[in-house]
């Protein structure tokens, strides 16, 4: 039995007076009283990391203060709660710029509640319009609560609308598990279907962990992640100039992985795998029920959206150097995708392509926050060809 503390940067207090950390008691409360379990000790530091407020939470220290009794203490360093991030990027090839921005408050009236708006316009009528809350505890219990509303708007070919609640609890050691429900709504513009609804339900399973690295510094630390999905969605299409319906469903499965690690001096390394696949048995599976391809966020050295893809693996890679305030790095993305015979393009013949993506990157630290530039080829351009982006991420 004994007591905890949590141990700020500027200022050392009872966790019992901790003011608006509800949040924070309701996590390493259970550890209060009970006998030392470095596994459960481990797994709370996990819970105070998923909470978003703390950008470093060091590991559990246990000081012996009388027989039988000690004090289980964590260093803690506050994050900046709140984030600016935006993006212009020039795509060449006659797509013209393209923007994102993104808003995210990350601790709403020290409860640890989250709120993002996104917003992300690809030029050529082609915009995306997300909103997103978290909720900590539901109902005071340990499992995290999401709602998402989102719309995709592809010029005059379609209106995607979706909306979602999600549930996610820790397992230990790492471990979460979300379970999600769905529904949205499809516009299209032309072809044989009008309109197509549907409803659906996701379990996703992610375990991430810090990995110490003695030979590198004692404060250096890479990371991994590793995520497995699966969902099912059932379709209801309204077939054009009738009133006819169609029935159907559409699977998927998904795999993510990632590691981050410092090699020597100042270098670094990062891996990222994303893996999909969709299926509709004998039906053509639509392109706005593809995975898309392409841009900043996915395939580096295309324009944003330059494939759609049924089955996706996506590996990206970066290799560089870490000074105080900025990093220099090289990248290297490869994508193997599936082109199903839906209405992708002219000829709507299947096929597998495989395309790599190469360039430079820099981030700088400035006093408006971080900017990056990247600079990304495609297979088959030339030097002049690269696509340019500009981001920026300020927290306040």
């Amino acid at each position: 039995g004994g007591a905890l503390k949590v141990l700020g940067e500027d200022v050392t207090e009872e966790l019992d007076y901790l003011p608006g950390r509800i949040v924070v008691n309701r996590i390493v409360r259970p550890l209060v009283g009970a006998p030392y379990d470095p596994a459960a000790a481990a797994d709370a530091r996990a819970g105070l990391l998923s909470l978003g407020v703390f950008s470093r939470v060091g590991a559990a220290e246990l000081l012996l203060t009388a027989p039988g009794r000690g004090l289980l203490v964590y260093q803690v360093e506050e994050a900046a709660a709140n984030a600016f991030e935006g993006a212009f990027g020039y795509q060449g090839e006659g797509q013209g710029a393209m923007g994102f921005a993104r808003l995210h408050i990350g601790n709403l009236a020290g409860t640890a509640r989250q709120a993002d708006v996104i917003w992300e316009g690809r030029g050529n009528g082609i915009s995306f319009f997300d909103l997103h809350y978290a909720e900590p505890f539901v109902a005071g219990l340990p499992v995290r609560g999401d709602l998402n509303f989102s719309q995709e708007l592809q010029g005059a070919a379609y209106t995607r609308t979706d909306a979602g609640l999600s549930a996610t609890m820790g397992t230990g050691r790492g471990v979460s598990a979300t379970l999600g429900l769905g529904a949205g709504r499809v516009i299209v513009g032309a072809g044989p279907v009008a309109s197509s609804s549907r409803w659906g339900v996701r379990l996703e399973l992610e375990r991430s962990a810090g990995i110490p690295l003695a030979s590198v510094g004692a404060l250096r630390m890479g990371s991994y992640r590793v995520g497995v999905l699966a969902g099912l969605d059932f379709l209801s299409e309204t077939l054009r100039g009738s009133r006819l319906q169609e029935q159907g469903r559409l699977s998927t499965l998904g795999l993510d992985a990632g590691l981050t690690r410092p090699t020597s001096g100042r270098r670094f390394f990062s891996l990222a795998l994303q893996s999909r696949a969709r299926f509709s048995g004998d039906r053509a599976i639509p392109v706005y029920d593809l995975f898309s391809v392409g841009g900043v966020q996915s395939l580096r050295g295309y324009r944003e959206d330059a494939f759609r893809a049924a089955h996706l693996a996506l590996l990206r890679a970066e290799y560089g150097l870490v000074f105080p305030r900025s990093r220099l790095f090289a990248f290297l993305d490869q994508a193997v995708f599936y082109r199903s015979r839906g209405p992708l393009d002219s000829t709507g013949i299947p096929e597998t392509r495989y395309r790599a993506g190469y360039g430079l990157g820099t981030s700088y630290v400035s006093p408006l926050g971080e900017l990056a530039l990247l600079l990304g080829w495609g297979e088959g351009t030339g030097p002049l060809d690269a696509k340019l982006h500009l981001l920026l991420l300020s927290r306040f």
